[in-house]
């Protein structure tokens, strides 16, 4: 893929940030083994945060510094600030967002 053959740089901490509703954790566990098995690295909260603890810096962070973002899409995430928030940040910050 295009996010794959791009050379790395420190600038970048992962590919991809995942960006979903908690109630979609299934797809979305599913969603990060299928973005790996094609050679992305992924960033997902439930892996990077310490004892699952919402940490509005490191989330900021992981939207930064990633090549990408990928919001799952669900009546779910609607419902979920956080979810927006991430995806506000990821537009302000003009990264690709493929839903």
């Amino acid at each position: 893929s295009a996010l794959a053959d791009t050379e790395a740089t420190s600038s970048h901490m992962h590919d991809v940030m995942l960006s979903y509703s908690h109630a979609d954790a299934t797809f979305a566990r599913l969603l990060v083994r299928t973005l790996r098995a094609a050679g992305l690295s992924v960033w997902i909260d439930e892996e990077q945060l310490e004892g699952g603890v919402r940490s509005l810096e490191a989330i900021g962070a992981a939207v930064c510094l990633c090549r990408c973002m990928v919001p799952v899409l669900s009546s779910r995430r609607t419902e979920s600030k956080w979810c927006s928030d991430e995806l506000g940040l990821a537009y302000t910050n003009r990264k690709l967002i493929f839903p």
